[in-house]
């Protein structure tokens, strides 16, 4: 699945990361929320916001 994350203020996007969740087990009901989390760590992690601040940036999927 396809998450972006933007500036809420600006609404300009920061970053799109394809995340990967779970196995693939029809038992397993993920959530969008998870898959904002991992985003957000992987955006961390790239330096591309700042953690003390993740108010101010909005996480959408993105479908097409």
């Amino acid at each position: 699945m396809k998450v972006r994350i933007s500036d809420t203020y600006t609404n300009q996007e920061i970053i799109s990361y394809s995340i990967m969740l779970g196995s693939g087990s029809a038992n397993q009901h993920l959530l969008d929320q998870d898959y904002f989390e991992e985003a957000w760590k992987n955006a961390i992690e790239d330096n591309l916001v700042d953690k003390d601040r993740r108010s101010e940036y909005k996480f959408e999927i993105v479908i097409k």
